[in-house]
């Protein structure tokens, strides 16, 4: 897995003005540290980034606008794996899942996407007011224990992974344990 940097090249507050700030970037101790780290430190852009695409499923995903002014979500992306042609028999059970989700006040957003690379496989992302709110209410609901008592038998693997919001956009942090 590749890790990523974002810069975002905005004037900090200790400099007067633009220009003195891109002249501090500039500056050759800064441009060759700079350099010299991305370059010459193992594992930060000697691999290409993982990239995953999802085919979203008609009426099976919500973000609601809560999402966007929570400052710390809990956010899991989860890769599942079921049986030959399981997939098709567990995507009713998953939007009833979407559906309960929807109307709960501490999911800020909930999808469940198909894989156009495996046709055995789904992915789902949900965000949470927080951890807690998922594992006392959410994960105890009674679509959350419908849906694994239909789905867990067909299901091959699952691969849990946790997202952080930093600057606007979704950082992967580690996996689940």
């Amino acid at each position: 897995m590749a890790a990523f940097l974002c810069f975002k090249l905005t004037p900090r507050p200790r400099y007067d003005d633009d220009a003195t700030f891109y002249k501090h970037l500039a500056a050759p101790v800064v441009s060759t540290t700079l350099f010299d780290w991305s370059t010459k430190t193992p594992n930060v852009f000697s691999k290409d980034p993982s990239v995953q695409n999802f085919t979203v499923i008609d009426g099976q995903s919500f973000v609601k606008p809560e999402f966007a002014k929570a400052a710390d979500p809990y956010i899991v992306i989860e890769a599942l794996t079921y049986m030959e042609g399981g997939v098709h028999h567990v995507l009713d059970h998953w939007e009833e899942e979407v559906d309960a989700s929807r109307a709960e006040s501490g999911t800020l957003a909930f999808g469940v996407y198909t894989d156009p690379t495996d046709k055995n496989k789904l992915w789902t992302l949900a965000a949470y007011e927080s951890e807690a709110y998922l594992m006392n209410t959410h994960a105890k609901s009674a679509s959350a224990l419908e849906l694994e008592k239909h789905t867990k038998g067909m299901r091959t693997s699952l691969k849990q992974t946790l997202l952080q919001k930093r600057g606007g956009f979704l950082y992967k942090g580690s996996p689940c344990a």
